[in-house]
């Protein structure tokens, strides 16, 4: 792989992660009790509907990264199987004195495999999740045929932070290997719906007092 290539999959990967980190920051806070007029606020329907896209766009995006099949060309799981077969990328300004030697790529690719085998269970159930419910709605089996209807296993909000986490570790790892670099998620708060929810609590607040006054 080329530093150039690397570069594009860490730009493409690196939208994948701005959605799902915005998206796990706000599912955290309308899933978070707050005060009565905000908690009243998250319940309409909006917000409600709002949650539950939260939990699809994860399943969808993580599914993306952590997908073991060849034809989805952001997976860790490809990105690593290409950098053990091909050459070390050319060294230069930007990577001097990092993965340098095979012994170094050996190591970083054994450190990424380990990364996803620790959390090996809630990826298989991440892509039945992703393959058998949300993208397809159907479940098929390995002979192509509409399998029977089996429960849903969920995976927790917890889980899909633990895996959010995994995934911004994975593109660290691979930042600080060829760039000596790390991305710190900037301020989340221009995309969250916490300043709507504050205005309508306050709106809500202010209507109670009035008509307390009648």
């Amino acid at each position: 792989m080329t530093l150039k290539e690397i570069e594009e999959y860490k730009d493409e990967v690196l939208q994948i992660l701005f959605d799902v980190q915005v998206s796990i920051h706000n599912a955290k806070y309308l899933g978070t009790p707050s005060t009565e007029n905000e908690d009243w606020v998250k319940k309409h329907g909006f917000f409600r509907h709002y949650f539950v896209q939260m939990r699809f766009i994860l399943i969808i995006q993580l599914a993306k990264l952590f997908s073991n099949s060849g034809n989805e060309s952001y997976s860790f799981q490809k990105f690593i199987n290409r950098l053990d077969s091909t050459p070390l990328p050319e060294v230069n300004e930007l990577n001097r004195n990092k993965i340098s030697d095979q012994t170094k790529k050996k190591e970083l690719i054994t450190e990424l495999r380990f990364m996803l085998e620790i959390f090996k269970g809630e990826i298989e159930v991440l892509m039945d999740l992703r393959n058998n419910f949300f993208a397809h709605g159907k479940r098929i089996n390995k002979n192509g045929q509409e399998a029977k209807t089996e429960k849903k296993i969920p995976l927790s909000w917890k889980q899909l932070e633990s895996l959010t986490e995994l995934a911004f570790d994975f593109y660290n790892r691979i930042n600080g290997a060829f760039y000596d670099g790390e991305f710190i998620f900037p301020n989340k708060s221009g995309w969250s719906p916490e300043w709507v929810v504050k205005r309508a609590a306050q709106t809500r607040n202010g209507i109670l007092i009035n008509s307390r006054k009648k």
